[in-house]
């Protein structure tokens, strides 16, 4: 083996490097737990509130439909344009 003047790995040299290089870690500090992150998470949705009984009185009754014409009849009657004429003269 030639050790002139060349950088020459040994064996032991790499054995030494591997131990303190493999070392370093459990000589370093060590935290006792996971790290803490502040991050924003989602808000829950705002509560469906259900209507108040006040809006159901003042509600419109629902139409009735019994006294209703059928769509051909409805098609014989004058237009709303002709019975505002015949109402205004």
């Amino acid at each position: 083996m030639r050790r002139g003047g060349a950088f020459f790995l040994t064996l032991q040299w790499a054995l030494q490097w591997a131990l303190l290089l493999g070392a370093l870690p459990a000589l370093a500090e060590t935290n006792s737990g996971p790290k803490q992150v502040n991050v924003p998470g989602p808000t829950p949705r705002p509560a469906i509130q259900a209507p108040a009984q006040a809006s159901k009185a003042t509600a419109e009754p629902s139409i009735d439909l019994s006294q209703a014409l059928p769509g051909k009849s409805m098609a014989k009657l004058p237009s709303s344009a002709q019975q505002l004429k015949s109402l205004s003269s």
